[in-house]
């Protein structure tokens, strides 16, 4: 197990002070206003404390470079399966096979969905573009796919994108 030390931050309480806490692993990134922050499990705590800390301010460099090789193989892995699929779009197309039969999704390697971009209509098929927790890239999946996995979010998308039409037509 690594072990890195978080340095307190100017908002750190003063009573925390003097304590040092040790990084078990890191769990995930993020930007959020412009700066890099990592999700960090810390040693000897329960996982519903994991917080989310500023790279500056953490000391444990060997875990986040485990993380981020990681991260990156899994982006690796990713767009090589999108290319094995965009050549079997292609054997599909020629066969005249619909192409959703035999093409795999993120969802399918276990990625979480993190947010629906934007959707789009092509020759009468919906698809959406969306975001992956672990994927650098969005990806299109076709609207009945991306239901069957993450409903309430696809839901949630189409009540957004109505009350947006309703408030345009209103006016």
């Amino acid at each position: 197990m690594y072990s890195g030390i978080l340095v307190q931050t100017p908002e750190s309480d003063i009573e925390d002070e003097d304590k040092e806490y040790i990084v078990e692993k890191i769990v995930d990134r993020r930007m959020h206003m412009g700066e890099l922050e990592y999700f960090v499990k810390w040693q000897d705590f329960p996982d519903e404390d994991c917080t989310w800390e500023l790279s500056k301010y953490l000391d444990c460099h060997a875990l986040i470079v485990e993380f981020e090789t990681q991260r990156a193989k899994k982006n690796l892995k990713r767009q090589a399966e999108i290319k094995i699929n965009e050549l079997y779009a292609v054997k599909a197309k020629k066969l005249k096979i619909e192409t959703s039969i035999i093409m795999d999704n993120a969802f399918e390697y276990g990625h979480k969905a993190e947010k629906i971009l934007y959707a789009s209509n092509s020759e009468g098929k919906i698809s959406f573009v969306i975001k992956f927790k672990d994927l650098d890239q969005p990806e299109s999946v076709a609207s009945d796919i991306a239901y069957s996995y993450i409903p309430m979010m696809v839901l949630m998308f189409y009540e957004e994108h109505l009350k947006l039409l309703h408030a345009f037509s209103a006016s």
